[in-house]
């Protein structure tokens, strides 16, 4: 690795924590004393521990495609973990600083005839880091970062070349010489999972057997490495373990969260209609929640004083008649699986969409605002590639909404706003996935809810509107309308009497 001499940034302030974070607060009483090569170890670590989050992360950048809603979860991690001051913005530039130094290194090996010294676990922590955030052929798919901080593109400003007293140091670092590091990234530690302080509801989503297998330890204080990031040809597994991961890491001690998020993906309107896809789907049909289920959990959320329930929706548009045709057709050919089919085939790919329930208050009247994030509405490509299934989409929209009314109708609870529509920040060169952008959408949720659906305040409308364009829906709308005629009405009929 290469440091150019100096002050590591140029900004004091950030120079401070920076080497408060990698060299401890007495960091300057033990550089007299020449402590040297434990400093050494113990910066070493830690930033090995800072790549190791970093490319746990990878598919959050590449999903999400907003680097600085990525870096926000990064420094929560950090945050978490190490006890760390640093913001995202800061995160960003110390590690932007060791992945420019270790390009800087790289370059000039290749003018070098030396044999080179086996990497060091950093050193291999890093160029995996440099690996995924570039954009060419030799990006991992699912892992192209969409604006990577590597030198050859976005070179770092020069630095003053006043003396520090770190300078020899952190000059001196050797990704080559050091021992391997023994403070890698912590292991999850074993503890009672699903999380004892989750609700019921959520317990049992969390408690089935292959998502307990993958994902038991995994909780606010320790997230783990997210699962692959969902899409359109997910199996049902992968989709519940990602939800799972969301709910389990993203779901605090304390304060107690105002939201829930349902841990299964909704693909059927009833526990019937799921029934009738069990052999079809082989046997995969289970794994999946449906909207009734939603609505009740919706129900219990609200009774036990959340105020905002979350869900991932991943409808099948093929009918069971054709969905039976094509395990027939690959029945034929052999050694092909009614699951396979289910998983594999591009007519029984999964559209994504997610739904909001959000409890709010207006004119002194305790109803709900329903919130439905649909990538049809807002991206053409998207619209574009499922312009076959446009009619069973708007059904199935149909369906949802009339669902949500009859069971706000049944709870006697009005409903005071309906939107649709919603976008995410998304790469104009890769083919877009509507699960992955439902998923994305569920994460800024969490993670940036401001940002991200509509706001109560006035205020707060221009920001939503501007980042995630949701347009109110068309029922809902005509509802509001009757009522104010019928008020219009009431008043005009009065002012005759009088």
């Amino acid at each position: 690795m290469q440091l150019d001499p100096g002050p590591l940034f140029s900004d004091q302030g950030l120079c401070e924590k920076t080497y408060g974070l990698l060299l401890g607060q007495n960091y300057s009483q033990s550089l007299a004393d020449k402590r040297i090569h434990q400093l050494r170890a113990r910066a070493t670590g830690i930033l090995s521990q800072l790549f190791a989050l970093c490319l746990a992360r990878a598919p959050t950048f590449a999903a999400l495609n907003d680097p600085n809603l990525a870096w926000q979860v990064v420094a929560g991690d950090v945050a978490e973990q190490k006890g760390c001051t640093l913001t995202a913005a800061e995160l960003e530039a110390l590690i932007a600083l060791f992945t420019s130094a270790r390009c800087r290194y790289l370059e000039h090996r290749l003018c070098e005839t030396v044999q080179e010294a086996p990497a060091s676990e950093l050193a291999t922590l890093i160029d995996s880091w440099i690996n995924a955030t570039r954009q060419g052929d030799g990006a991992p798919d699912g892992t192209r970062i969409s604006n990577p901080l590597l030198p050859t593109t976005s070179p770092l400003p020069s630095r003053p070349s006043q003396p520090a007293p770190l300078a020899e140091l952190l000059a001196g670092l050797s990704l080559h010489t050091l021992a391997p590091s023994t403070s890698g990234p912590a292991a999850i530690a074993g503890q009672v999972w699903p999380p004892s302080h989750l609700p019921n509801a959520d317990r049992d989503l969390l408690n089935h057997n292959k998502v307990r297998e993958r994902l038991a330890g995994v909780c606010w204080s320790a997230k783990g490495s997210m699962p692959a990031f969902p899409v359109d040809k997910s199996d049902p597994l992968a989709l519940r373990l990602f939800l799972g991961w969301l709910a389990a890491a993203y779901t605090p001690v304390s304060p107690v969260p105002p939201f829930a998020l349902f841990a299964a993906p909704v693909a059927f309107m009833n526990n019937k209609e799921r029934q009738a896809w069990f052999r079809p789907s082989g046997n995969q049909s289970k794994m999946f929640g449906h909207m009734d289920g939603f609505l009740a959990y919706a129900a219990e959320a609200f009774r036990a004083g959340k105020t905002m329930v979350l869900g991932l929706c991943t409808p099948v548009f093929a009918t069971l008649q054709e969905t039976k045709g094509l395990i027939d057709a690959a029945g034929d050919q052999g050694g092909v699986s009614p699951a396979d089919v289910f998983n594999n085939h591009d007519k029984l790919r999964r559209f994504g969409t997610a739904v909001m329930i959000r409890l709010m208050e207006r004119d002194g009247v305790l109803g709900l605002q329903v919130v439905f994030f649909c990538p049809w509405d807002r991206h053409q490509w998207v619209r574009d590639s499922w312009r076959p299934y446009d009619w069973l989409l708007r059904l199935w929209k149909d369906k949802m909404v009339d669902a949500v009314d009859t069971w706000a109708a049944d709870n006697k609870v009005p409903v005071h706003e309906g939107y649709s529509g919603g976008s995410i920040t998304v790469r104009k060169d890769r083919d877009h996935d509507s699960v992955g952008m439902s998923a994305g959408w569920l994460m800024r949720v969490l993670t940036a809810a401001e940002r991200t659906i509509p706001g109560l305040e006035e205020e707060d409308r221009w920001e939503w509107e501007d980042v995630c364009f949701f347009r109110q829906l068309g029922n809902w709308t005509r509802e509001k309308e009757e009522k104010a005629e019928e008020n219009d009405g009431k008043e005009m009929d009065m002012d005759t009497d009088m």
